[in-house]
């Protein structure tokens, strides 16, 4: 999950990737309401885990008055990073890859 807060914004979006009939399935929620959902293709799958691993490896940076706050659970195992950058944007760069929308396309207005 991925929560933005800003001057002017604040909302919470929540990726879950589960198997669904054998496929991998991301759903994902903007304020705890679904606005996608789609099987994901096995490089799909890649950019997701490439997401996490940058993510894990991310130095936390803050000074922008944008603070993303993300919290991954993974087989009973959790993290937390906060990125206050304003320059990375790996949440939207993912959903672009995973959806092929950016994320402000893929909430409710």
């Amino acid at each position: 999950s991925v929560k933005s807060n800003g001057c002017f914004h604040s909302f919470s979006e929540e990726l879950t990737l589960y198997k669904e009939g054998g496929k991998l399935i991301a759903a994902l929620e903007f304020d705890g309401e679904l606005t996608h959902k789609k099987q994901l293709s096995d490089a799909q799958m890649k950019h997701f885990t490439s997401f996490i691993s940058e993510l894990i490896t991310k130095e936390e940076i803050l000074g922008c008055t944008t603070r993303d706050d993300y919290r991954v659970s993974m087989n009973g195992t959790s993290f937390r990073f906060s990125d206050g950058s304003c320059h990375w944007n790996g949440f939207d760069t993912l959903c672009k890859k995973l959806f092929a929308t950016p994320v402000a396309e893929l909430t409710p207005p």
